[in-house]
């Protein structure tokens, strides 16, 4: 039986191999680029990966394909309806990573919120040995009693509600797959969400009703909202509007760890302002806490037992 793992450099180059279970029946590479798939994978039963694209093309070709296993959360990479038609299955991980990701959003968000990086810099360059007075500070406010709005209320999108609940905010919610209907939070529309909420985070999967989700139309209906944070798919937001909106409203802020353009960020139109100190954006880092990882390890290890005892 052969099985590849296409990018294990997707998990970080600090977890031996040694370290995944049934090693020494994986062919490991570290990365594989989109035109060396079929050569790769053409004798493979099993396929690991996380971000490559798996087409219809490359399903039809690697005729003895049997399992994909997804380390990551979004399939949008997977060609669903190919895999279904030939039998495929496609395996993916489900809530390894929400304390990660939730941790990263209150992070971004108090490091915006509460100026950590600037007040850093202040005592770093001595400013703060020349100011007149004991404290220094601009003004800021506390979470409590805002309106936090969150888009997509799956895993993480419930555990971010239950942190910011516990900071006194209220929270908000829209549905962004239609059928989530929980009762400890206030389900509205999208358009009320932009209109209602003080604070902003998108944790949805991306699909075609998700695609650009945010754009224009949405922006202009934030009223309230001083903060806007996207820990789900680059592709969720319109980046081309966002940075038209950003260019006339200059009291939002923005934290990004997401990206239509991942990782040639300088191809969007947001990296223009990147140096605005509202804007935070980070490497898709969110998801990838040591205890992240070593859950999507288990993972690996237990879709292949229960592979190799049905085969």
């Amino acid at each position: 039986m052969k099985i590849v793992f296409l990018d294990t450099l997707s998990l970080g180059e600090d977890i031996p191999k040694t370290d995944f279970p049934f090693h020494d029946q994986i062919t490991f590479y570290d990365k594989t680029e989109q035109d060396e798939v079929i050569d790769r994978c053409i004798d493979a039963e099993v396929v690991i990966l996380n971000k490559i694209n798996i087409t219809k093309e490359i399903i039809k070709t690697c005729k003895r394909l049997k399992l994909l296993i997804i380390t990551a959360t979004g399939v949008d990479n997977i060609d669903l309806e190919a895999a279904k038609e030939k039998g495929v299955r496609v395996s993916n991980a489900v809530n390894y990573a929400s304390e990660s990701v939730t941790h990263s959003t209150f992070a971004s968000y108090f490091y915006l919120n509460q100026s950590i990086g600037p007040y850093a810099k202040f005592v770093q360059e001595k400013k703060w040995s020349d100011h007149s007075y004991f404290s220094y500070f601009e003004r800021f406010s506390d979470l409590s009693n805002k309106t936090w709005g969150i888009i997509g209320l799956g895993n993480i999108g419930k555990r971010v509600a239950a942190v910011a609940t516990a900071f006194g905010a209220r929270v908000i919610y829209y549905s962004s797959s239609g059928k989530n209907n929980n009762k400890d939070y206030l389900r509205v529309s999208l358009s009320e969400l932009m209109n209602q909420s003080d604070v902003i985070s998108i944790h949805c999967d991306l699909n075609p009703k998700t695609h650009h989700l945010v754009s224009k139309n949405e922006l202009t209906m934030m009223k309230r909202c001083h903060t806007l944070m996207n820990f789900a798919r680059g592709d969720v937001i319109n980046e081309l509007d966002l940075a038209n909106y950003l260019q006339v409203n200059d009291k939002i802020k923005l934290a990004l760890d997401v990206s239509s353009y991942e990782p040639e960020i300088e191809k969007s139109p947001l990296f223009s302002l990147i140096n605005q100190s509202r804007i935070l954006i980070t490497p898709h880092m969110s998801w990838a806490s040591i205890e992240s990882r070593k859950r999507l390890i288990e993972h690996i290890g237990h879709n292949l037992k229960t592979f190799f005892d049905e085969n």
